[in-house]
């Protein structure tokens, strides 16, 4: 072998060697190329399992929007409950039907989106017969049907079989988020074997070259010296038409073709960069992802504790009202005057006490979608709660409770009306709710120190009643603690209003607070802006 490659001509051996370095090369651009494929191939992968989980995500939201509207529906007889249902019962099938076109190619999720389906249209029916039910037979037909537990046990089902969908998407994202981090790795280290192996043909090439043309190579090392300096423009200068001239014309083009592999190594290494940025992208929506589907099922959960609670809640005034309503319709003519008129205002207050618990409910559920919109306009407060007070003096009378408003008169404030009106409605129907027969409540401005007089108003709604204890008003506000509270009439609270009220306060920048002792009865605080302050 070394005698005939002794007497190949020079043309010959550089041929032979740059044909190898070519076919290197060659091969380093088609493995990068289908490395490229594959890696596009997994990221198109990636993106389409993040679709599916937002599909999920989608028919979550139209099944709670389709349980929500019907259970409105049911507990109050108003058809805008029935507009997110609406809504939802027109999409919710196509959407199911589409998250199974875009898993076709997976026959095990596909499976498993057939038992949703099913499911689903389970639930459908479940709720048409409740709302159809509510129609023809009243609210007690329709209660009796969803107190079976028939629609939780379904929702429970199709909750699990989503879940199941979602758990395989996340394995699969798992799967496919190491694909094209290892094709990467094994583009790298193709190249490095194929630099590596284009180095040694060149340099044996130079060696046995030199060896056979001692005096005419010698021009020739000196400029691959130089080229190996790194200057790649380096001219050999050799102009002769024999073979070393052919050689260094070999060497001139090469030296081209080696600065456009650079070049293009270096467009790789930028393309490298841009694929990890996008990656590290991919994992923060991940992640976000992961976030709001926990933080959709903590709401999911509080929510449903509400619901219990205020069904639970519901009962008292609707039992008190329905006694006396027959009370009155039996013996409406036998009962005198006065005793009509005590009955039906006994039936007024709780009817006044269950719409003040609905409205509370509706508020925190619009709050949390952030529908509430802030309006903020000057106002005197203490014909403001002059205002709020009047409308409450009808509950105050039954229990001859005194509500004494000593604010100043000369007090303006720039306040959303809406929220200001709900958070002075439920910190004084709780003091009513829990100060005994003969009691008083007052409503006034406390002292505060200088400089936050300067800025805030300070206002204190204080009572006689009960008190609450120190365990108790830690929770206060806090969502967390999702009990029922009993009033000294027995009437109900969820404290479900407390929580809109340091909500709403928070949103006109101040902040409530209370002070109690058992038996003595209790001080709510809470800090309004002054209107010169105030800032939109």
């Amino acid at each position: 072998m070394k005698f005939i490659f002794r007497n190949t001509r020079i043309s010959t051996r550089l041929f032979f060697g740059f044909s190898i370095s070519m076919l290197v090369v060659i091969t380093a651009i088609l493995v990068s190329f289908e490395n490229s494929k594959t890696i596009i191939k997994d990221e198109n992968l990636i993106v389409h399992t993040h679709r599916v989980l937002n599909e999920l995500k989608d028919i979550e939201v139209s099944l709670i929007d389709l349980e929500t509207g019907q259970r409105g529906y049911i507990i109050t007889g108003d058809l805008k409950y029935l507009e997110p249902y609406n809504s939802s019962l027109i999409t919710i099938n196509s959407k199911v039907d589409f998250l199974n076109k875009m898993t076709v190619d997976n026959p095990s999720q596909t499976e498993r989106i057939s038992l949703l389906k099913e499911m689903v249209d389970v639930k459908l029916k479940e709720l048409i017969t409740t709302i159809n039910l509510r129609n023809s037979s009243g609210f007690e037909a329709a209660k009796n049907i969803v107190e079976n537990d028939g629609g939780k046990i379904i929702m429970d089902k199709i909750r699990a079989q989503i879940s199941d969908i979602r758990n395989e998407e996340l394995r699969l994202l798992d799967i496919r988020i190491l694909k094209p981090n290892n094709a990467r790795k094994n583009t790298l280290l193709v190249h490095l074997i194929l630099l590596v192996f284009s180095v040694i043909i060149i340099l044996t090439v130079s060696f046995l070259t030199i060896k056979s043309i001692i005096n005419p190579i010698k021009t020739l090392q000196k400029g691959v010296t130089i080229v190996g300096q790194g200057n790649l423009s380096y001219k050999f200068g050799i102009t002769s038409k024999d073979e070393i001239g052919a050689l260094s014309n070999a060497f001139e083009e090469m030296l081209i073709r080696l600065k456009t592999t650079m070049a293009s190594k270096e467009l790789l290494k930028k393309e490298v960069a841009t694929r990890k940025t996008t990656e590290k992208h991919l994992i923060k929506v991940k992640t976000s992802l992961e976030k709001s589907e926990t933080e959709l099922i903590e709401s999911n959960k509080t929510k449903d504790k509400f619901f219990s609670i205020v069904a639970h809640d519901l009962k008292n005034p609707f039992n008190s009202m329905l006694g006396f309503s027959n009370l009155l319709m039996e013996n409406y003519e036998t009962l005198s005057d006065e005793k009509k008129h005590y009955f039906s205002k006994i039936i007024h207050v709780n009817l006044e006490s269950t719409y003040s618990l609905l409205e509370n409910l509706l508020l925190w559920s619009r709050s949390q979608l952030n529908a509430i919109q802030f309006n903020p306009e000057e106002e005197n407060l203490y014909v403001f709660f002059d205002q709020v007070i009047k409308t409450l003096q009808l509950p105050a009378e039954l229990k001859s409770i005194v509500i004494k408003n000593e604010i100043p008169q000369d007090i303006l404030i720039s306040v959303d009306k809406n929220m200001l009106s709900t958070i002075i409605r439920n910190l004084i129907g709780n003091a009513l709710k829990f100060t005994n027969d003969g009691g008083e409540i007052n409503v006034s401005i406390a002292e505060g120190n200088k400089e936050m007089k300067e800025e805030f108003v300070e206002v204190m709604v204080q009572d006689n009643g009960m008190g609450i204890s120190k365990t108790a008003q830690s929770k206060l506000f806090d969502l967390t603690d999702t009990s029922s509270t009993i009033g000294t009439a027995n009437e109900r609270g969820t404290g479900l209003g407390l929580v809109l009220c340091k909500e709403f306060v928070e949103k006109h920048g101040g902040t409530i607070w209370v002070t109690s002792t058992l038996g003595q009865g209790a001080c709510f605080y809470f800090t309004l802006k002054r209107t010169s302050y105030f800032m939109i």
